[in-house]
């Protein structure tokens, strides 16, 4: 979940392989608004609604982390605006 206010915030996972996956989103956020994302569904959702998709806003990579260590950015546009919150769970495929 990201909750602005912020500009165009990203979120990139480096993964213990050392590639990079990075996920922008090509829009604003106020204050009180907020985006749910799965990046195993590859969904994007503002105030959690589905009726509400930004997926056409969000460009490059979902990341999905894999076994090991990783490491997770949060940036936006403006430094200092909005929070990320992340949860993991485990999966099997």
């Amino acid at each position: 979940r990201i909750d602005g206010p912020l500009p165009e915030p990203s979120v990139t996972l480096q993964r213990p392989d050392a590639t990079v996956q990075t996920l922008r989103l090509l829009l604003d956020l106020t204050a009180g608004q907020w985006l749910d994302i799965d990046t195993k569904a590859r969904t994007v959702f503002l105030q959690g609604l589905p009726t509400a998709s930004r997926r056409a806003q969000a460009v490059g990579e979902f990341p999905l982390l894999p076994t090991g260590v990783s490491t997770l950015r949060f940036s936006a546009a403006a430094p200092d605006t909005g929070t990320l919150t992340a949860s993991h769970r485990d999966a099997w495929w």
